[in-house]
């Protein structure tokens, strides 16, 4: 039996594929550690300190944070065994992979079903693996509430606006049912300011990108947007999230209240360019453990594997559509540049690394000597160069079809807004929370790779052998 004969009588047990990543992904789940705001949680102490849930997390409110909603959360799980967390997180991972397929790809026939849920799972698994050093940072289930439960919730949130736009629901308590689901899951989302702000820049640009094209402006859009508004005001004006800075500065950053707002985007900017540079996890590998002092697997879940994806697949794009040999090779070179990071981190070797990590202090870029300014700027300018005219090559190949226009704009609005999430970096005092900030841009880069790996497959020569 051919490929092409086994996708035909076997491709309708696709969802096979997502009990694979399910099962996978629950076995690595088992295996985290208790470690780090965990071992708090689960003592109960924050919740036993106070007289009740509504003490609780009225007192968290007004003094640590305006993610209400999601400590509402911590406060149920965490009164529960730790391993409902570890099946319920494995629940959440499996969820993206299929929100993500249900979101990108319109597969109808056996064949697309197969391969997209394919590519979904195994970028699903990418994304999951990534993430691990960053969860780790403050345990994994404290932070898997956090940050992954309000990204679950906002893909569940454009899967549903995109089911509202594209299916006329016949039944009245069905669509009350599916508004319901779409704004609830929208106002947990944004309880995240990370998520608040990128869902914000997500309507934002659809609506100028709708205006600019002289479409119409779905209704729902504007609803959506009025609460996203409305998200942010509450954390803007929320006493818990400047009393948390101000405890913050005094634990991790005493100086921190000096920083200009050009170092603090100093800061955020040459943090970001380190990591997108390195594609790893170098603030982590030197600050929270000595990283030759752990094993292989340990340097390699480190190597940020999701944004290489998509630097290589930004690489591909601009072979398959190439204009010339010259113009592929330039979008490939960031890949390169990432994958040589990557390897030295996967040897042990701190040449280079080091120096991009030492320049970046906590006050923001300070290299030490002339040659490391010239070095660390030159891998910069080279890197940002070359990655902004892959973009720039991806949206010249396909602007040729309405198709290929909205998937480049998307994707290149996806990429800038993960980057912008990370700006973060020089607006928080607490240091060992650095690493969480960058979840939302391997976020950005996971959605990014899902959709130009499946857009590239049906326009490539590849799916004609399948």
């Amino acid at each position: 039996m051919d490929i092409k004969s086994f996708i035909r009588n076997y491709g309708q047990y696709y969802w096979i594929l997502y009990v694979i990543l399910f099962l996978v992904t629950l076995v690595i789940h088992l295996r985290f550690p208790f470690i780090g705001d965990d071992l708090e949680y689960y003592s109960i102490k924050p919740f036993t300190e106070n007289s009740g849930f509504l003490d609780f997390i009225t007192y968290r409110t007004m003094e640590w944070t305006s993610r209400t909603l999601i400590e509402t959360t911590l406060y149920g799980l965490f009164t529960l065994p730790y391993l409902v967390w570890r099946v319920l997180d494995t629940f959440v991972f499996t969820g993206i992979a299929i929100l993500m397929y249900k979101i990108v790809s319109n597969a109808k026939d056996n064949k697309s079903k197969l391969i997209y849920s394919l590519i979904s799972c195994i970028l699903t698994f990418l994304f999951f693996v990534t993430l691990i050093p960053s969860l780790k940072s403050a345990g994994y289930a404290a932070s898997t509430v956090n940050y992954i439960r309000p990204f679950f919730a906002l893909l569940l949130h454009f899967y549903l606006v995109k089911y509202i736009l594209n299916n006329k629901i016949a039944s009245k308590a069905k669509k009350v049912l599916v508004y319901a689901v779409m704004i609830l899951s929208l106002i947990y989302g944004i309880n995240h300011e990370q998520v608040a702000a990128l869902t914000f820049g997500i309507y934002f640009f659809t609506i100028l990108y709708l205006l600019k094209t002289k479409k119409p402006i779905p209704r729902i859009l504007y609803i959506n947007i009025i609460i996203v508004m409305l998200g942010l005001a509450y954390i803007f004006l929320n006493s818990g999230n400047y009393n948390r800075i101000e405890v913050q500065s005094e634990a991790f950053f005493p100086d921190y209240g000096q920083l200009t707002l050009y170092d603090k985007i100093n800061i955020s900017v040459f943090n970001i360019l380190n990591y997108f540079v390195s594609c790893s996890e170098i603030f982590t590998l030197f600050t929270f453990y000595h990283w030759f002092d752990h094993p292989l697997i340990y340097r390699l879940l480190c190597i940020d594997t999701i944004t290489l994806y998509l630097l290589l697949i930004l690489g591909v794009c601009a072979y398959e559509f190439r204009k010339s040999w010259f113009k592929t090779f330039i979008c490939f070179i960031p890949f390169f540049i990432s994958l040589f990071f990557a390897v030295l981190v996967a040897t042990q070797n701190g040449f280079l690394i080091e120096m991009l990590v030492s320049n970046v202090t906590k006050y923001g870029y300070h290299p030490i000597g002339m040659e490391n300014l010239i070095i660390s700027l030159g891998i910069y300018v080279v890197f940002i160069l070359c990655f902004v005219y892959s973009l720039y090559h991806l949206y010249s190949s396909l602007k040729g079809s309405e198709k290929g226009k909205k998937i480049a704009l998307a994707v290149i609005m996806l990429i800038f807004l993960g980057i912008c999430t990370t700006l973060t970096y020089g607006f928080t005092p607490s240091w060992v929370a650095l690493p969480r900030m960058c979840i939302y841009f391997y976020a950005c880069n996971f959605i990014s790779g899902v959709i130009l790996t499946i857009y590239l497959f049906k326009q490539s020569r590849i799916s004609q052998y399948f």
